[in-house]
């Protein structure tokens, strides 16, 4: 499966927290992609905005939470990202950042109200798979 295809089968489709957000979205993906899922322990940890608020802050941040769940998924930092790569970029959301998956060309496919959005920078991190 290309990353496109995996993008287009796991972010079309409204959002939703916890079962169709960034992070399942994402989570579906990666996958699709490379057989891990660095996000199925978040689950069952959060149900909306507030509790997903609280659980960043208690990882640490965002960021700080994200990356150690992809480290122990076997993810690791990278400044280049690849297609295929996990991105968490700002967004205006209540978590003050969105996960998506790099498509190429500077462009990060995240899951949108209403299906996949696209967007460029401004890159907070992101995350490679070592096989």
């Amino acid at each position: 499966m290309t990353v496109i295809e995996a993008v287009r089968l796991h972010m079309a489709g409204p959002f939703e927290w916890v079962s169709a957000d960034c992070f399942s979205a994402t989570d579906e993906v990666l996958f699709a992609l490379f057989g891990i899922r660095p996000f199925a322990s978040l689950r069952d940890a959060y149900s909306g905005p507030v509790s997903a608020a609280r659980l960043a802050r208690q990882r640490g941040g965002y960021v700080a939470g994200v990356t150690a769940l992809c480290r122990d998924a076997g993810m690791r930092e990278t400044d280049d990202p690849q297609p295929g790569d996990l991105v968490m970029i700002a967004h205006n959301g209540p978590l003050g950042a969105v996960l998506g998956i790099c498509v190429g060309g500077g462009w990060t496919a995240t899951k949108g109200k209403s299906g996949i959005r696209y967007h460029r920078g401004p890159i907070l991190g992101a995350m490679t798979w070592v096989s």
